[in-house]
């Protein structure tokens, strides 16, 4: 799986109070979000944020926690990263 950034538009609304209906578009909110890609879909991006050390004995199969599912019309970017090993 790829370590990636992903920057995508996020859907927001006011805090409920009573405002004038706008008339001018508001700004589109952009989101950044730091995982594991596991799913690159047509419809969807699936990022895990946290997961097992595969290396490890205990870690059978591969684990994860934190999963995202984000559509893929919101996706703006992908940004690859690059992992640092020590």
């Amino acid at each position: 799986m790829r370590l990636v950034l992903i920057e995508w538009y996020d859907a927001y609304s006011d805090d409920g109070e009573w405002w004038e209906i706008p008339t001018e578009e508001p700004p589109l909110l952009v989101n950044r979000s730091v995982g594991w890609l596991a799913i690159d879909g047509q419809k969807n991006k699936v990022l895990i944020p946290h997961m097992g050390d595969p290396s490890q004995e205990m870690n059978l199969v591969p684990e994860g926690t934190g999963r995202m599912t984000i559509p893929t019309a919101s996706v703006h970017r992908i940004i690859n990263l690059v992992e640092e090993h020590s």
